[in-house]
């Protein structure tokens, strides 16, 4: 599974500053940096968006994509289902369990969602065409990604 990490150097000072944001808020240092990146995306000095997995629309439909697969287009209604099925990882789903959703008709896709400890691990398959990428991703980035769902179907719908 590829789970994009990388290490980030901070002084000393800085990390135990870090630590301490942490504890004051009851979590992880990566979410304390979480924390800190929607409040820039709040204020509008970061955009809403989250690399590696794309969302969009195209006409009445939304356009996801995850690394370097992008799931057929969707009806704004699935998107919504899209978008609840993270939302529930990151806020419900018992450590250990998991759920499926099949998108497409042609080619039909396979997204599985389901919560590692305090992470949440993915895959998205589709048999006929010889596809499989597994992701990992944080319950902050998993809220993320919902809300950016939800208002591109929202958007979709205007459409």
């Amino acid at each position: 599974m590829s789970a994009a990490t990388t290490l980030v150097k901070l002084p000393v000072a800085r990390a135990l500053q870090l630590k301490s944001i942490a504890d004051a808020r009851e979590c992880t240092i990566c979410e304390a940096v979480e924390h800190l990146l929607r409040e820039e995306v709040r204020a509008g000095r970061l955009a809403d968006v989250l690399p590696g997995f794309e969302v969009s629309t195209i006409g009445g439909s939304v356009r996801f994509g995850i690394g370097e697969v992008d799931l057929p287009p969707m009806h704004p209604a699935h998107a919504r289902v899209v978008a609840s099925l993270f939302q529930h990882a990151a806020s419900g789903m018992p450590a250990g369990r998991g759920n499926a959703l099949t998108l497409g008709d042609d080619a039909p896709y396979q997204l599985t969602v389901g919560r590692k400890g305090r992470g949440i691990v993915g895959r998205v398959s589709c048999e006929a065409l010889k596809i499989s990428h597994s992701f990992s991703m944080t319950t902050g980035m998993a809220r993320d990604l919902s809300r950016q769902i939800g208002k591109a179907a929202a958007r979709a719908q205007l459409a």
